[in-house]
């Protein structure tokens, strides 16, 4: 972790961790029946997962742009699975809406990628 994402973790000159307290994750996690949210080592990441019928294409993982939410994708989702999508997750982005980066996050591309691959893990794909 460089020293200047060490100072910013230490002094959360942006007020970042203070935010996270008042958010209300349960009804984040509760919103759309297939909403969720995954504890990485890198943080409380929310996604959304849906199945779709059994398919030779591989499961489809879709990364939201902050500042959009996961709810934006309500009808791209469905317009995929009944295109034939075996799976579709859309995944938040640590720091980014009701998904928490742990406090020794660095905000660094490495910390991102591990959270994704922790989470493709977790939900076998």
């Amino acid at each position: 972790m460089s020293l200047a994402s060490r100072l910013a973790c230490r002094l959360d000159v942006m007020g970042v961790f203070g935010q996270f307290r008042g958010m209300d994750t349960a009804w984040a996690a509760a919103n759309r029946p297939d909403m969720r949210m995954v504890e990485a080592p890198q943080g409380t990441v929310r996604l959304r997962h849906a199945e779709g019928a059994p398919s030779a294409r591989p499961p489809l993982v879709l990364l939201v742009d902050p500042p959009n939410h996961p709810e934006h994708y309500d009808a791209l989702m469905g317009d995929l699975l009944a295109d034939g999508w075996p799976s579709v997750t859309v995944v938040e982005t640590l720091g980014f809406g009701f998904s928490r980066p742990s406090r020794r996050f660095d905000f660094a591309m490495a910390p991102y990628v591990a959270s994704l691959l922790f989470i493709l893990d977790q939900l076998g794909l």
